[in-house]
């Protein structure tokens, strides 16, 4: 996992993360977050994955929630959570008409882009239907590695 230094404490979580109950089984809580919107990027699902990534695109936003005060601790487990299909790197996000902040975000690059398949936009709650339960139980077998 690339992307700059631990201790920003700024993440905007466009997928699986804005799910309260995923957050909470990865680091133990549930930030203090607000509904944003990152221009520039669209969100695609990652093939045979219940999850989604998000990569440059000119023309589109994608809406999540930026946390705010993460601990260095916590965005290592949730680097070593996301892998290598996704780098942190900065992006700024609108977070409410006229204000915006920057952040951090786990963004697909590269040739880990062609594993997004274009053609299928990721849904959070067809996500939330279908897959939180078993996700967030994995979340909670991943966790259990760093108690």
């Amino acid at each position: 996992m690339q992307g700059g230094n631990l201790s920003d404490g700024v993440l905007f979580a466009y997928g699986t993360l804005q799910v309260p109950g995923v957050m909470s089984a990865l680091i133990g809580r549930v930030p203090r977050c607000c509904p944003a919107r990152l221009a520039g990027y669209a969100r695609y699902k990652v093939r045979s994955r219940s999850y989604p990534g998000i990569v440059r695109h000119l023309n589109s936003s994608v809406d999540g929630l930026v946390y705010f005060d993460l601990t260095y601790d916590e965005l290592a487990i949730l680097d070593a959570f996301e892998d290598d299909l996704y780098v942190r790197e900065v992006v700024y996000v609108d977070i409410r008409e006229g204000c915006s902040t920057s952040a951090r975000a786990y963004t697909v690059v590269g040739e880990n882009a062609r594993l997004l398949d274009v053609t299928a936009p990721w849904s959070l709650d067809e996500f939330i239907r279908d897959h939180r339960a078993g996700y967030i139980h994995h979340c909670e077998t991943f966790r259990s590695y760093f108690a």
